[in-house]
């Protein structure tokens, strides 16, 4: 069997390997969380800048059809400046702009929900890097035991000075 030196070496090592190795699984852990926040930002940003321009578009177009309705009006030879023409044009108008409000309020959800998915993703690596730490810690600990028990098992088959002949007394 080994002496305890060796043991003790070689249970040293064990623990130290396992220790990089948490470290490792730990940094890998961190760097994926941020990696995915940082998509989920990028992807929010872009949701609501995509709300936004689909909301500006509309309201373009929104604007021409009244426009358009308008004329169509005068055309016709209806006073589009008062009575039944003139609501039926602010009604219009207005579920025009409740669409485009909808469009954008869409965008603004979707950065919310994915700031949420950002939070969530760095959670989730705070709490890979815990359990790579504890994980470490009880490979370290498992690798101590081991050299501790190995040492015990040499000290048992070493000759102790119990298991030597006894001294002869006078």
């Amino acid at each position: 069997m080994a002496d305890p030196i060796t043991i003790g070496v070689m249970a040293g090592i064990a623990i130290a390997g396992s220790i990089a190795s948490a470290t490792v699984q730990g940094v890998a852990a961190k760097n994926a969380a941020k990696a995915q926040s940082d998509a989920a930002k990028a992807e929010g940003r872009m949701r609501r800048a995509e709300g936004k321009q689909n909301a500006r578009q509309m309201r373009k177009a929104h604007s021409r059809e009244l426009a358009s309705q308008f004329v169509r009006f005068g055309v016709a030879g209806v006073d589009a400046s008062s009575g039944t023409s003139l609501d039926v044009l602010a009604a219009n108008a207005g579920e025009f702009e409740l669409d485009a409000i909808t469009k954008e309020r869409f965008g603004s959800n979707a950065f919310e929900l994915a700031s949420h998915k950002a939070s969530s993703a760095r959670r989730a690596g705070k709490l890979g890097v815990a359990s790579a730490a504890i994980g470490g810690l009880a490979e370290s600990a498992q690798a101590g035991l081991s050299g501790y028990s190995a040492h015990q098992a040499t000290k048992g088959s070493m000759p102790s000075s119990s298991s030597q002949a006894p001294r002869p007394t006078r």
